[in-house]
């Protein structure tokens, strides 16, 4: 029984995480209509990697980069914890990336970047690799299973109060 319920917390931590995911990509973490509907741009795609038409800085480039790589690191870790194989969670995560990009261009959400594609893999990839090698060290699934719930608990409870801050903040 208490197996079932680490598996259900894992499930639920991952679905609110997923749920973040799209707030932060598809809707930029706005919170109203108004934020929602300023989003909506002529649709368009970059095709090719790591090109930036804006000229803004190089670092503003490695920040976004950065930041695509960390928002998907947790999504390799919570598919390894949900007994996904590498190669599937790693390609579930390039699927899961494309699909999220497309919809950017479906709903003029923003720029269809292939970018963003590269560097959600990645997150999800890099993700994958630290599970593994914290199972290496742990040498104990369920043990390194409970710290992992411990520390996206701690995470996923502040990203609420985040959350709720920023919520009422905007009313």
């Amino acid at each position: 029984m208490f197996q079932n319920r680490k598996f259900t917390l894992t499930h639920v931590l991952f679905f609110l995480y997923f749920l973040f995911i799209l707030w932060c990509v598809l809707f930029k973490t706005a919170f109203t209509f108004r934020e929602i509907a300023e989003l909506i741009s002529p649709r368009r795609i970059n095709l090719i990697p790591f090109y930036y038409e804006c000229d803004v800085s190089v670092r503003f480039h490695i920040k976004e980069v950065l930041l695509n790589v960390l928002l998907f690191f947790p999504f390799g870790v919570y598919l390894k914890m949900l007994d996904f194989p590498t190669l599937r969670a790693v390609l579930t995560g390039f699927l899961f990336s494309l699909t999220l990009e497309l919809c950017q261009f479906t709903f003029a959400l923003g720029t269809c970047d292939i970018t963003d594609v590269i560097t959600n893999t990645a997150g999800t990839a890099a993700g994958v690799i630290l599970y593994h090698i914290a199972l290496f060290l742990f040498k104990n699934r369920q043990k390194l299973h409970k710290i992992l719930h411990i520390l996206a608990s701690a995470a996923t409870t502040l990203l609420g109060i985040l959350f709720l801050m920023l919520f009422i903040r905007n009313l």
